[in-house]
């Protein structure tokens, strides 16, 4: 996500199956519930650069919401019932967004998210993993130079596949399972604040995002309990 191009309120905007957006471009939340029955990911060729969707069959229960997942920042957003808009949801402090982190203890039984897991890098950054987006679906060959903008203390390594995961306090974990970890966060938050159940999510991910890095970012919010009506580009 880039600063000063943050613009959330249009993620379900950019969900765009034919008969879920009408003709003034407004998304309603009713048909975005009601796109086709079947649904599941096929990854072709990397060298063709398409990313093809299938559709599974789904539930039309629990209500949708959009999530901007940044590198440093992500946001959720909703549509509103009574005028069928779309509204970004607060943070536990108010702000309209929540920081990309997560900060395990000792025991990794306790997990921090959000503002509380950003303000803990000063005390705590070996147990503290931010800007994780920058690694996700990548191979370990990949990194290059990604690596050194995260902070030191973060320990990378690989998994017997080949990719990327992150050690922290001697325990070790893929970077999938790191971000359904937040997205799981961000789904509590949504339903706190809405008071329903919230069933459905379509992702943002930066246009420069590889086939691989789409469906590792739907993995992750598979993980997290979503059904995942679509992984698109940003605005």
């Amino acid at each position: 996500m880039k600063r000063g191009v943050f613009r959330p309120t249009l993620l379900l905007r950019q969900y765009r199956p034919q008969h879920a957006v009408s003709t003034d471009g407004r998304v309603h939340a009713q048909t975005v519930l009601e796109v086709e029955a079947k649904r599941k990911l096929k990854l072709i060729s990397e060298e063709s650069a398409r990313f093809v969707v299938e559709k599974t069959e789904r539930s039309n229960s629990g209500r949708v919401i959009g999530v901007d997942l940044g590198t440093t920042n992500s946001c959720i957003s909703y549509i509103d019932k009574e005028t069928n808009m779309p509204r970004i949801i607060p943070s536990p402090t108010g702000s309209w967004v929540f920081p990309t982190a997560v900060t395990f203890d000792r025991g990794h039984n306790l997990r921090t998210f959000g503002e509380e897991a950003r303000a803990s890098v000063r005390t705590s950054a070996s147990a503290t993993l931010c800007s994780g987006k920058r690694l996700i679906g990548r191979r370990f060959g990949e990194l290059g130079r990604v690596q050194s903008q995260l902070h030191k203390t973060n320990q990378l390594t690989m998994t017997e596949k080949g990719d990327v995961a992150v050690e922290i306090m001697g325990r070790t974990y893929t970077i999938v399972h790191i971000t359904a970890m937040f997205l799981r966060y961000l789904k509590i938050e949504a339903e706190k604040f809405l008071k329903e159940p919230v069933d459905c999510i379509v992702v943002s991910v930066p246009a420069y995002f590889t086939p691989q890095q789409k469906v590792a970012t739907e993995d992750a919010a598979l993980c997290a309990g979503f059904d995942v009506l679509e992984v698109i580009d940003e605005p």
